[in-house]
């Protein structure tokens, strides 16, 4: 349980940094321009993942713990309490982006919340896909135990190269709560369905084409389910290799001794 409360714990305050350095960045957008804007989502996320992958596998985004609790790589008492502590972490943001800035800064980005420029429909499809991208690479370098060891960067090089990419489409959300939090605190959320429905689908989509095609599969799609020791939070599970029955050699049949001869 104390394992659990930190992994939350970690989820919480790192959300909760990730979030405002973000908006904090599409706040100030006018003055760093996109470049800026993806250059901050790059290295918040680099460091954070870096700084929290041992304690809780750095997910910071109830999209990647869907893809994780899919995958079978959390239990699903632990991906609830990420997603509940991601959620905190994201309106403790917004609160504290509020009272950073004038209402004049931030109203006229929701406090720095992904927008849509496109139409819902065309919005949830690139949601979704700039998700699927995103989550393949956090499955390459983070979760699986075969990925290199400095997740960090190709994570958040990933999210900063997205946001130049699709940015002025919907803002490169990716992440329900990293719309949810500023977007509630400024009272506009009109649009959330895109940004839950889009990177849960693309979230779903990654993890079922990376263990599918490149992993080990699932242990819900097999006839016999393989006995695992219990996983720790945010760290990848080891299937230990099964092990062959030795046959018994029968012992050997006993020679009879000769007679004595007679002197």
């Amino acid at each position: 349980m104390q394992r659990s409360l930190q992994s939350w714990a970690a989820e919480l305050v790192g959300t909760f940094m990730f979030v405002t350095v973000l908006s904090g960045s599409v706040i100030l957008s006018p003055l760093i321009s996109t470049i800026g804007v993806a250059l901050a989502h790059a290295l918040v996320l680099a460091a954070l993942v870096t700084a929290f992958a041992h304690i809780s596998g750095g997910h910071f985004n109830p999209a990647v713990t869907l893809s994780a609790w899919v995958g079978g790589k959390i239990k699903t008492p632990d991906a609830l309490g990420y997603v509940g502590a991601q959620i905190l972490g994201a309106l403790g943001a917004g609160l504290v982006l509020r009272i950073m800035y004038t209402e004049l800064q931030w109203r006229s980005t929701s406090l720095g919340s992904p927008r849509l420029s496109v139409s819902d429909g065309r919005g949830l499809f690139v949601e979704a896909v700039l998700t699927f991208i995103f989550v393949m690479v956090i499955w390459a370098t983070g979760i699986d135990e075969r990925g290199g060891k400095i997740a960090g960067l190709p994570i958040g090089f990933t999210l900063g190269a997205l946001v130049l990419a699709a940015g002025p489409l919907t803002g490169a959300g990716l992440n329900p709560a990293r719309y949810l939090g500023p977007a509630a605190v400024a009272g506009e959320l009109g649009d959330w369905w895109v940004y839950f429905l889009g990177p849960a689908i693309g979230a779903v989509a990654a993890v079922l084409v990376y263990q599918g095609v490149f992993g080990t599969g699932f242990a819900w799609g097999r006839l016999v389910p393989a006995r695992t020791p219990p996983a720790v939070p945010g760290e990848p599970a080891t299937v230990p290799p099964p092990t062959r029955p030795v046959a018994r050699r029968k012992p050997a049949a006993r020679k009879k001794a000769a007679p004595r001869r007679k002197a």
